[in-house]
């Protein structure tokens, strides 16, 4: 899949999987009751196998999602994170 991304504002979404930094999705991974002890190691294994998008602010990767598809073809959406709480970093409109 070619890379792609699109700005809105000062925000940068990009499905780029080399820009995504795998220690700092570890990091706030292990803040989620979901993830708690996965490994650097099992993230980019994830990263590897999934459409990644990164939103980057300045160039700085502040929010991280994935898509992974189930054997039977069933996508999921997992791991959304903003890493910056509290912030508004884009929002939908109708």
């Amino acid at each position: 899949m070619t890379p792609r991304a699109a700005e809105r504002g000062s925000l940068e979404i990009s499905s780029d999987r080399s820009r995504i930094d795998p220690a700092i999705v570890t990091e706030f991974l292990g803040s989620t009751y979901w993830a708690v002890g996965r490994t650097q190691a099992e993230v980019e294994s994830t990263i590897a196998s999934s459409v990644c998008f990164g939103g980057y602010v300045e160039s700085r990767l502040v929010a991280f999602g994935r898509i992974f598809e189930k054997p039977v073809g069933t996508a999921f959406l997992a791991d959304i994170l903003s890493f910056r709480r509290g912030a508004v970093l884009a929002m939908a409109e109708p």
